[in-house]
């Protein structure tokens, strides 16, 4: 059955201060996005169906905030790679989270960092990757799991919480080092000095510190 003709809109802002809204609609069975009236991409069916999902559940994050029609336009290169990445995702958890780092982006109430960055890492991640991220941005007091601090994450816990396997818990740790959103926990002992200096723990993965990097992607990517 062919899905009922529908149109979303989109603010972005592009260089010299020049913006507009891009318009995905689709006509006679052709599905397209348009700026004003140049037509600079058509999309599959697949993609169109995942274009719905994505602004139907994008739409109901801005009304609960109150924010529709006050949305801080992005520039296209944000804008083309979250609509690029979030249409193709056919795993509704991981669309979701390119639908929340759009809505914050766009959330005028909201002070984010914007970088190209934390698309590339968004892209790399795993559903187990983006199930650890949101457990670990439901920890009380989470700042005091940073590095510097000497309070960590148990990996024990973490893969009793998120019910995986030890295996996949270390392979997605990993990418997440990797990404530079953790690092292992390091302990300094005091009692033992050597000319002054004391020797650090490394306790790998078994027990991890987020960084700063991390801890402002999953501000980003928060409901």
């Amino acid at each position: 059955m062919q899905e009922k003709d529908r149109a979303f809109e989109i603010q972005l802002n592009g260089p010299n201060d020049v913006s507009g809204k891009v318009r995905f609609e689709n006509i006679n069975n052709r599905v397209f996005a348009k700026m004003g009236d140049i037509f600079i991409d058509r999309l599959s069916w697949f993609r169109w169906n995942n274009a719905v999902k994505f602004f139907d559940k994008y739409e109901k994050i801005k009304e609960k905030r109150n924010i529709v029609g006050k949305e801080t336009p992005l520039p296209p290169k944000y804008l083309i790679e979250i609509l690029g990445n979030g249409f193709i995702e056919d795993d509704e958890t991981l669309q979701e989270i390119w639908i929340r780092l759009l809505a914050n982006w766009q959330d005028p109430n909201k002070k984010m960092d914007k970088r190209p960055l934390y698309l590339d890492i968004i892209k790399s991640l795993t559903l187990t990757e983006v199930k650890i991220l949101d457990t670990v941005s439901k920890l009380p007091n989470i700042s005091s799991y940073m590095v510097g601090s000497e309070q960590g994450i148990d990996s024990e816990k973490l893969t009793l919480l998120l019910e995986i396997s030890k295996e996949d818990y270390q392979l997605s740790i990993l990418n997440l080092f990797r990404c530079g959103c953790f690092e292992s926990l390091k302990i300094e002992n005091k009692e033992i000095s050597m000319g002054g200096i004391h020797p650090v723990k490394d306790l790998g993965t078994s027990v991890i510190s987020l960084t700063i990097l991390g801890f402002n992607l999953i501000n980003n990517i928060r409901e």
